[in-house]
């Protein structure tokens, strides 16, 4: 079900905009019927001193600590920076488990912490990334890294997206890691998206036109079959991009991308997420439903845009 009201707090921007020192959010876990609030604050307040140079691209490591630059030239990646320390300050607090998702968005979240940890706000943390790649990231800033065998029960895990519908349920995967990010997501309290504007959309399917599902290698070929009679569409091996193979995710199993049919209205996206992980051989799908807290969108004239349950 849609929201059936979206409001625009202005005191309340104030509060969880206001910097560093807000108080952290102790919302209840989302209900998915529960309205959106929806907030929009110019991103230049948040700007840092310091910056990292950031890649859109997941195919090769850079190294944070010796990629300190200048604050980003174009206005979404200012506010895409702008997002992922406007929630990082008021989400995240000292103590706290913290699961670390995936993406270029995801980066600037690591820098976060990096220069929080670095300034003695923020003590004690532990981080639980969602991929190879995140895992690097917070390596390389000197960040404590752990994984879900010691820390099963997270405070709070901070992700990007592919897709947000009004709901706030997203598609997610891809950057083929989204087994590792629900697994993280899972295990985490509090679940919070950055995101740029341009994956917002009013119902999902709207913009991101397939569905990520991760297989086993041997079942691909029955699970796409399977796919097409139960569902409709149409289902794809994900091919790497750097070699003619198909892509291996970071559990050693493959992506197939199902272009799932566009004329159904009201799609009940929880059953059909439901629907495909019961098929033998499917290990997880891309689809987050009725799971996110609020969504930090980086606006394209360098805004913030906040939607929360």
């Amino acid at each position: 079900m849609r929201s059936s009201s979206v409001r625009v707090y202005h005191q309340v921007a104030r509060t969880i905009l206001g910097g560093h020192n807000s108080p952290t959010s102790t919302s209840p876990p989302p209900s998915s019927s529960a309205p959106v609030a929806v907030i929009r604050r110019r991103a230049s307040s948040f700007c840092c001193s310091r910056s990292l140079s950031m890649s859109s691209s997941c195919s090769s490591i850079s190294s944070i600590g010796a990629s300190v630059a200048s604050d980003p030239d174009s206005p979404v990646e200012h506010a895409k920076k702008a997002a992922a320390f406007a929630c990082g300050d008021n989400y995240v607090k000292s103590g706290q488990k913290i699961g670390v998702g995936s993406g270029s968005t995801v980066k600037y979240f690591v820098q976060f912490l990096r220069e929080r940890v670095r300034s003695g706000q923020l003590k004690d943390i532990q981080c639980v990334p969602t991929s190879f790649m995140t895992r690097r990231w917070l390596i390389e800033a000197a960040l404590p890294v752990v994984d879900v065998e010691q820390c099963p029960r997270l405070d709070i895990c901070i992700d990007g997206a592919d897709e947000v519908d009004e709901n706030l349920d997203l598609i997610k995967g891809g950057g083929g890691c989204l087994t590792q990010e629900k697994i993280v997501q899972s295990c985490a309290d509090v679940f919070v998206v950055i995101a740029d504007a341009n994956k917002k959309s009013t119902a999902l399917g709207d913009k991101y036109k397939v569905l990520p599902i991760e297989v086993v290698p041997v079942a691909y070929i029955p699970v796409q079959r399977w796919i097409t009679e139960k569902f409709g569409g149409e289902t794809h091996l994900r091919i790497s991009s750097t070699k003619c193979s198909p892509l291996i995710t970071d559990n050693n199993n493959y992506i197939l991308e199902w272009h799932f049919p566009k004329d159904i209205p009201n799609r009940d996206w929880a059953a059909v997420h439901a629907g495909l992980v019961g098929l033998p051989g499917v290990v997880e799908t891309g689809l987050f439903v009725g799971v996110t807290s609020a969504v930090y969108f980086a606006e394209h004239d360098g805004s913030i845009e906040v939607r929360k349950r």
